[in-house]
C-alpha cells in the first residue's frame, strides 16, 4: 500500500444544498478528491462522511462543529484555533498515525479512495444489525415513566446507581429487580455489576449474578487488571456473559476482544470531562474528543474483526447519541433525562396536538351520532322485512 502524506491545510467553508460543511485537520495526497474538493456523491457515497448542519458544539459562531469524515477530521470550526481543528479528539493528525490506520482499520475510511475498499462502516460482523438501547437506572419510578415506552431493550445498573436508588448490593434484592424489569415490553436483559476486592470476590459475585438468569443477565466487569482476571476464570462458563466497562481509552478495545466479552462500555460523558481536566478539549465541553474516541474504539474492533459489541454509556445529550448512530454505533445505554429529550421535540408534540384538535372538531355531535345511529328495534325490522332468496340445492 502506497504511503499516505498528511498535511495541515487552512479550514475552508464549502457550500451545497441544505450543508455547510467546515473541513480541516489533514490531507491525503493521492485521493481522488481533496477535502476542497467535497461534492455530495464524494461526502455522502465515496467518504461516507457524516454531518449536521446548523449544528455547534461548543462554538459560538453557530456553524458546524462536529465530528465530520470519519476517522479522519474532527471538525471544530468557527472561532476554534488552527491548533485545535487540526486534533482529531485525542487522534493527532500524524503521518505514522495515518498510515496505521490505513493498514489496520479496514473499517476506518480515510478521505480518498483505496482505502475504504467499498467497505461499509462499522462492518458489525456476526453482531445483530440494529439498535439496542438500555435505560441507566436501578430506580422503579424512572422505571415506570421509561421503560413502557418500548424502545428499550434492557436495562444497565451499577452499584452507584443501586444505592442511588435504595437497593442493596445482594443477589437476592437484585433478583427480584430483575424480575421486574423482565416484565416490562421488550426488556430482554439486565446488566449487574459484580463487586468485591480482589479476583475470587468479583468471581463469586459475577457467579450469583449469573445464576439470577443465566440468558438474560450480563454481568459488568471493571477494566482492571483484576477485572480482567475475573473475567478470564469466568469465560471457559460459556453461560457467562460479560461486559467489561469503565472504559476510557480506545486501547482499552483489545482488552475486551481478547477475553471475548460481548460488551465494552465506554464511558462518553466522563471522558469528556478527562479531556477538558487534562487541557485536551476541542471545543469548551470536550465531547468532540469523547465522541471521537468512540468512534476509533469502534473502528479497533471492526479492524479486529471483534464480536465485542460497544456500549456507549455516560451518555450526557441526546443529539452525543444521534451523532456517534448517524456514525454506525448501535447500542446506548441512556438515563431518564436522555430518554425524555429523545421525545422532547415541540414540533412533533404540536403537530399531534393539531391532529388531535381536527379529529375533535371532525366528529359528530351526541344527539346527532345516536340520531344516525339506528335503534335495535329499527335493525331487526329492516332486517325482517329484507327478502328472502331461495338457497340453491
Amino acid at each position: 500500500m502506497a504511503a499516505v502524506a498528511v498535511a495541515p491545510i487552512m479550514a475552508t467553508s464549502v457550500s451545497l444544498p441544505h450543508l455547510k460543511m467546515h473541513t480541516a485537520g489533514v490531507s491525503l495526497s493521492g485521493s481522488r478528491h481533496s477535502p476542497h474538493e467535497c461534492t455530495p456523491h464524494s461526502i455522502a457515497q465515496e467518504h461516507r462522511c457524516w454531518q449536521h448542519p446548523h449544528r455547534s458544539v461548543g462554538n459560538s459562531s453557530g456553524r458546524l462543529s462536529s465530528l465530520t469524515c470519519l476517522g479522519a477530521a474532527a471538525v471544530a470550526g468557527g472561532s476554534a484555533s488552527m491548533a485545535n481543528r487540526q486534533r482529531v479528539g485525542t487522534w493527532r493528525a500524524t503521518p505514522r498515525r495515518a498510515q496505521l490506520m490505513q493498514a489496520s482499520s479496514p473499517g476506518v475510511m480515510l478521505m480518498g479512495d483505496n482505502i475504504h475498499n467499498g467497505r461499509r462502516f462499522f462492518d458489525a460482523g456476526e453482531q445483530e444489525r440494529g439498535l439496542h438501547l438500555f435505560l441507566d437506572s436501578a430506580d422503579l419510578e424512572e422505571w415506570e415513566r421509561c421503560l413502557p415506552r418500548g424502545i428499550f431493550r434492557g436495562v444497565t445498573t451499577n452499584p452507584v446507581l443501586l444505592e442511588r436508588a435504595g437497593v442493596t448490593c445482594a443477589p437476592n434484592k437484585l433478583k427480584r429487580l430483575l424480575k421486574k424489569a423482565l416484565d416490562y415490553p421488550g426488556v430482554q436483559e439486565v446488566m449487574f455489576q459484580a463487586w468485591g476486592s480482589d479476583v475470587a470476590s468479583l468471581v463469586h459475585t459475577a457467579r450469583a449474578l449469573r445464576d439470577l438468569d443465566p440468558a438474560r443477565v450480563v454481568v459488568k466487569m471493571p477494566l482492571t487488571v483484576a477485572g480482567a482476571e475475573a473475567a478470564a476464570l469466568l469465560k471457559p462458563q460459556q453461560e457467562t456473559r460479560i461486559c467489561m466497562t469503565a472504559c476510557y481509552s480506545q486501547q482499552q478495545a483489545l482488552i475486551a476482544a481478547g477475553l471475548k466479552a460481548e460488551y465494552i462500555s465506554p464511558y462518553l460523558g466522563k471522558m469528556a470531562e478527562e479531556a477538558v481536566a487534562k487541557g485536551l478539549a476541542d471545543g469548551t465541553d470536550g465531547s468532540i474528543n469523547s465522541r471521537m474516541e468512540c468512534v476509533l474504539l469502534q473502528a479497533t474492533l471492526d479492524g479486529m474483526r471483534s464480536s465485542t459489541r460497544m456500549l456507549v454509556a455516560s451518555v450526557r445529550s441526546a443529539v452525543h447519541a444521534a451523532d456517534l448512530a448517524a456514525a454506525g454505533c448501535n447500542t446506548f445505554t441512556i438515563p431518564p433525562k436522555v430518554c425524555d429529550e429523545l421525545f422532547d421535540v415541540e414540533a412533533t408534540r404540536i403537530a399531534a396536538e393539531n391532529f388531535q384538535q381536527a379529529a375533535d372538531r371532525n366528529q359528530l355531535p351526541e344527539k346527532a351520532k345516536s340520531k344516525a345511529r339506528p335503534s335495535q328495534k329499527e335493525v331487526s325490522k329492516q332486517t325482517s322485512e329484507e327478502p328472502h332468496e331461495p338457497h340453491a340445492d
